[in-house]
């Protein structure tokens, strides 16, 4: 209790109360080999997460971090000055035509760049000149937001397409 500035009570060791009342009495244990182990393994996975030029897995997971649907990038156009600097490095995917396919066939291509089109088109409700520059296997092309497939996809991803994925790729759009 306290009475006039004055603290009234038994005096303890702050170390010995700490480690009291975490469960472990008297002496100090030393760590156990498992113990050990796990932190060891904790500080290589850390070091390997600040390596970011590393590379990354191409799995769904990893792609669905970078992955944008044409909803979300309708989404995106509302705030015109970011744009840009939001999908850039992202992944979308196009539809692929071929004449003797009796199934759609898709492909995961990178957002390379923005521009604007001479002329405004139809995306979703609104009009706008978004275009996107993407790299479809090695050629780079212009394509409009509304050719953007709107799907979820859940097949392997054929790593071909994804020659370089680093870790850094990935961290920069989940934040």
């Amino acid at each position: 209790s306290r009475t006039n500035g004055v603290i009234r009570g038994a005096a303890s060791d702050p170390v010995v109360g700490q480690v009291e009342g975490e469960g472990i009495s008297g002496i100090m244990q030393t760590p156990s080999r498992e113990t050990r182990r796990q932190t060891r393994k904790n500080s290589d996975e850390k070091s390997r997460l600040n390596n970011l030029d590393s590379y990354a897995a191409i799995d769904v997971h990893n792609i669905n971090l970078i992955y944008l649907k044409r909803s979300l990038l309708e989404k995106l156009m509302v705030d015109a000055d970011k744009f840009h600097d939001k999908v850039v490095g992202s992944i979308v995917r196009i539809r692929i035509s071929s004449n003797d396919q009796k199934q759609d066939m898709h492909r995961l291509v990178r957002i390379i760049g923005t521009t604007k089109a001479t002329e405004p088109y139809k995306i979703g409700d609104k009009m706008d000149n978004f275009t996107l520059k993407i790299l479809n296997l090695n050629k780079i092309e212009d394509i409009a937001i509304d050719a953007i497939s709107d799907q979820e996809f859940s097949e392997v991803i054929d790593a071909l397409f994804f020659t370089s994925c680093t870790l850094s790729l990935f961290l920069d759009h989940m934040y």
